[in-house]
């Protein structure tokens, strides 16, 4: 298995798989349904059970947690951004977007774009289940 595991967003996955009508799939390996059960079956198999995020604030999760709540004026709306943002991970399109904001420095620009990722329900995954689509790609991806 020479590949990695990555939670991202069923509109995410479309995107990253975007291709012309007319592209040719390609076949399968030898050894595509023991590959795929060793990554949905078994102990330690990565995508058995959804891993556990809460809490476990690191990266630009954690960043953004520490600068955001620095201050106690922040909004009702700022706070359910970070209780979710506490509870699941980033969605890769919102890292990419926070690590911009975070390099910025502007704590209020931060803010507004947690909540407005938050509000378009772009900030996180869920990794509990709860999303009402879950996508397990088990495609390769050829250059």
């Amino acid at each position: 298995m020479g590949g990695s595991v990555q939670l991202v967003t069923g509109q995410e996955i479309l995107a990253l798989f975007r291709c012309r009508p007319e592209t040719p799939g390609l076949s399968n390996l030898e050894d595509n349904d023991e590959l795929l059960s060793r990554l949905v079956q078994g102990e330690g198999a990565p995508l058995a059970r959804p891993q556990l995020h809460e809490g476990q604030l690191k990266g630009t999760r954690k960043r953004v947690w520490n600068k955001l709540t620095d201050t106690l004026d922040a909004t009702e709306s700022v706070n359910l951004a970070l209780d979710a943002l506490h509870q699941h991970p980033l969605t890769h399109e919102s890292e990419k977007i926070l690590k911009r904001f975070l390099a910025m420095g502007d704590h209020e620009a931060l803010a507004e774009m947690v909540v407005r990722l938050h509000q378009e329900d772009r900030l996180i995954t869920r990794a509990d289940g709860s999303d009402p689509i879950r996508i397990v790609s088990s495609k390769g991806i050829a250059p």
